[in-house]
């Protein structure tokens, strides 16, 4: 087994919770499984904490970074994202028209809402920044611009984290500043007089909520060979894996929900190091960018269709279990596909670019060839 096997479980683990969050949307209200399935939504705060840990170990390679090191990275990381991205955003706006035109119904957002602004702030990858298009281009867009933010500034925060310990609590607080502002600047421009931090809302997606998933990644990193550190996540786990399905949906609730979130996670990988990994689990964590990005589809076409031709289904548990299968199945083939074509080649041709870029300060490392490489979260 190799050493960071429960990475890419985990990984796995965090896209199968997603996926039954979308395919719970169509469980009957009446049963448990609908109200369990909400809570995969917190998968994406798994993500969070796992690409944090990837990109520690990545990084910590290098000894000096300079400025060609971060275009390098930043690099790398575009190459990642982008390409599968890009595709993404076309692919939904047709995939919406059509099912607009035969059955005048969507999940998604309608073709007349896409404006020039929308969409460019996704290609840029700053619909972070931006409220009005930052979960609205492509379905869960918004944990890629979340990431996309902390990758540029993570590299500055992990030299900074590694010289001083410290910087731990100083990124906290700054975090909790830009939180209060936009809950601020939100309340100032409803003017009715509630203050909300609410689920599935832009203050509860920006990085500034969720930045606890990436500092407890980064810290995972680092402290997880102390067994203070290792046994506090374990005392911890327990209780607020409890304040997190409390705390699910509440007012203000959700600034809360990703750092609980990221505790149980961070206690998954404990217990997960050093286990034996089923293969399959494994292969999942390995393409699960692809099946995030194309889950959508399938969910919704078998969902809507079932829904409106034999809705009583969805009343069995066993029914909604062999749905939510189907689903993961066709999610799974469609994403072998994917990765194989599009983000793995992408993915190579991106980190040779960025060796050609280190060349100027690395020369030495050119000498060697650039050893192909498997999709990263």
């Amino acid at each position: 087994m190799k050493k960071y096997d429960h990475v890419d479980a985990l990984r796995g683990i965090a896209v199968l919770l997603v996926i039954l969050v979308h395919t719970g949307k169509f469980f009957s209200p009446e049963l448990f499984l609908h109200t369990a399935a909400k809570f995969g939504q917190y998968g994406v705060q798994l993500f969070f904490v796992m690409s944090a840990f990837t990109l520690c170990n990545s990084i910590n390679k290098i000894v000096n970074f300079h400025v060609l090191d971060y275009c390098s990275f930043m690099l790398r990381r575009f190459f990642r994202i982008a390409p599968l991205y890009y595709l993404a955003i076309p692919s939904y706006f047709l995939f919406t028209y059509c099912f607009l035109h035969f059955t005048g119904d969507t999940p998604f957002t309608p073709p007349n809402e896409y404006s020039p602004l929308k969409v460019s702030s996704n290609i840029i990858f700053l619909h972070g920044l931006y409220p009005a298009g930052n979960n609205i281009i492509v379905p869960g867009g918004w944990s890629i611009g979340c990431e996309f933010l902390f990758y540029a500034l993570f590299p500055l925060m992990f030299y900074l984290i590694k010289a001083k310990r410290m910087f731990f609590l100083y990124i906290g607080i700054l975090s909790g500043a830009c939180l209060a502002v936009l809950l601020a600047l939100k309340h100032r421009a409803d003017g009715n007089g509630h203050w909300e931090l609410l689920n599935n809302t832009y203050i509860y997606f920006s990085l500034f909520n969720q930045m606890p998933c990436f500092l407890l990644g980064i810290a995972y990193y680092f402290y997880s060979g102390i067994k203070s550190f290792k046994n506090s996540i374990y005392y911890l786990s327990l209780p607020a894996l409890v304040a997190l399905i409390y705390l699910h949906d509440s007012q203000f609730g959700s600034a809360l929900t990703p750092l609980l979130a990221a505790i149980v996670s961070v206690c998954a990988a404990f217990i997960l190091t050093n286990q034996t990994i089923p293969l399959l689990l494994k292969r999942i964590g390995e393409i699960s960018f692809s099946m995030y990005i194309w889950h959508f589809i399938p969910a919704w076409i078998l969902g809507a269709t079932i829904k409106a031709t034999h809705i009583e289904l969805f009343q069995s548990r066993v029914f909604d279990i062999a749905y939510y299968l189907l689903v993961v199945s066709i999610t799974y083939f469609a994403s072998v596909i994917s990765s194989r074509f599009i983000e793995i080649p992408c993915n190579n041709f991106g980190h040779r670019l960025a060796i050609k870029i280190q060349n100027t300060n690395y020369p030495a490392i050119l000498k060697a060839p650039a050893p192909e490489v498997k999709p990263e979260n």
